[in-house]
């Protein structure tokens, strides 16, 4: 079967869930397209080099042609402005379309009935998304829905034959982004917290170096500055994990995470794992059974205390979370249920795909289809105190990139509504 992808990049978790998906498939002919010129390359080497053709920034005729020869075509999707304008341009020739959506879908961006309904199929890459109001009121689209995870291969992922609890610091990790839309803005104050009842304890935090001055900064101002490791962007992963005694893992409220890789690469590594009691953190984890579900801020520092104080607790949750990962997310698994979606797709005709909500309209519009109908109200009155607080509420409206307000503003820069928001996004940030 020839399977055609259109993604607007193969960066970070993206690059990571196809790359793993299209290396291991050997049933199928799998073709990425890349609509933008990759920033990094790693994930389309890896797919270069196990055979799979990969082609960035493909013309119209040659991505026409490549949708028009394909079994099944399957999109990409976590709001990106570029896909969005993919929808309104979308090739006018019969195909089966699948939506694969790589976020959550329940706040922003917000996976509308709209951009459902044309396609075969949509799989999601967590069972959360269908907590969505969406598939309660059209119980129809239920019957397009296939889980897919967006998983990394944790086959990699070899825990010490033995965790030596030392007498140093306890090692707290944390791997992934720093942003506040994704983790939680209280990260300081909770780390703060946790010195409060457990001083033995290092803080080590893997990632963009970038996206974390605003945790430096407030951690010196604070005076807690030396409790923290900072190890930027982290090649061999499983070594780190490695060196670790928790993984605490506290995201946004509204985060709009799916698979978290992150998380199941410290489960697979036998780490106890503390997350807050939210949607895509409970389609993964059991409390105590294999992790940590906490309340709240104040609940999650008594856990990682806890954890802290008690190895034979961190072991049993530690080998639990191991076991959960070779029974639930093998990249093996994955693929089987990867194949049994796609004959739910195959058996449906070929047709030609048309976003209404997307074609003929304006960027700011596209922008709008993936922003939930209880919260538009506010943009429509973007001068009132209500959208200000929205965007406090929701700080993936102001990210630089994320599918955000600016980085739709900086893609599509003539929309006059785009750049009112814009400025407002800008004042705030000041």
């Amino acid at each position: 079967m020839r399977i055609v992808h259109l993604t607007t990049h193969m960066g970070g978790g993206i690059g990571q869930a196809i790359s793993s998906l299209v290396q291991r498939d050997s049933a199928n002919h799998h073709t990425v397209l890349c609509l933008q010129k990759p920033e990094k390359d790693r994930f389309i080497r890896l797919c270069q080099q196990s055979g799979r053709t990969v082609l960035c920034e493909p013309s119209q005729t040659c991505l026409t042609e490549q949708v028009a020869h394909s079994d099944v075509c399957i999109i990409h999707w976590w709001g990106h402005p570029v896909m969005a304008q993919m929808f309104a341009n979308f090739p006018a020739v019969p195909i089966r379309g699948v939506l694969w959506s790589h976020v959550n879908g329940l706040y922003y961006p917000w996976l509308s009935p709209e951009l459902v309904e044309p396609t075969a199929a949509v799989f999601l890459t967590s069972s959360c998304s269908l907590e969505a109001a969406m598939w309660q009121q059209q119980p129809a689209l239920v019957n397009k829905a296939q889980v897919v995870f967006g998983l990394g291969d944790l086959s990699r992922m070899h825990p010490p034959s033995h965790r030596s609890w030392h007498d140093g610091p306890i090692r707290v990790g944390y791997v992934g982004s720093f942003v506040k839309s994704k983790m939680h803005p209280d990260f300081v104050d909770l780390c703060e917290r946790i010195l409060r009842i457990e001083s033995n304890l290092r803080f080590v935090l893997a990632g963009d170096p970038r996206e974390y001055a605003w945790i430096v900064q407030q951690a010196r101002s604070r005076g807690i500055l030396s409790a923290f490791e900072l190890a930027g962007y982290v090649e061999d992963v499983p070594a780190l994990l490695s060196s670790l005694d928790i993984f605490a893992y506290p995201l946004n409220p509204t985060h709009f995470g799916t698979t978290e890789n992150a998380i199941l690469e410290a489960m697979a590594m036998q780490l106890p794992v503390v997350l807050l009691d939210q949607p895509a953190e409970r389609a993964i984890v059991t409390h105590l059974k294999n992790g940590i579900l906490a309340r709240d801020i104040e609940d999650f520092a008594a856990w990682v205390h806890r954890l802290a104080s008690e190895p034979d607790l961190r072991l049993q949750l530690g080998r639990a979370a191991r076991e959960t990962m070779q029974s639930q997310r093998t990249i093996e698994g994955n693929l089987k249920r990867f194949h049994q979606a796609l004959q739910m797709v195959v058996a449906q005709p070929k047709k030609i795909l048309t976003w209404p909500a997307y074609q003929g309209k304006a960027p700011w519009q596209w922008f709008f289809n993936a922003v939930r109908p209880d919260m538009r109200a506010a943009f429509l009155e973007h001068q009132s105190e209500e959208f200000g607080y929205l965007l406090e509420k929701m700080p993936v409206f102001c990210e630089p990139s994320k599918g955000s307000i600016p980085h739709f503003h900086c893609t599509f820069p003539q929309d006059p509504i785009l750049a009112q928001w814009s400025e407002i996004v800008a004042k705030i940030k000041k």
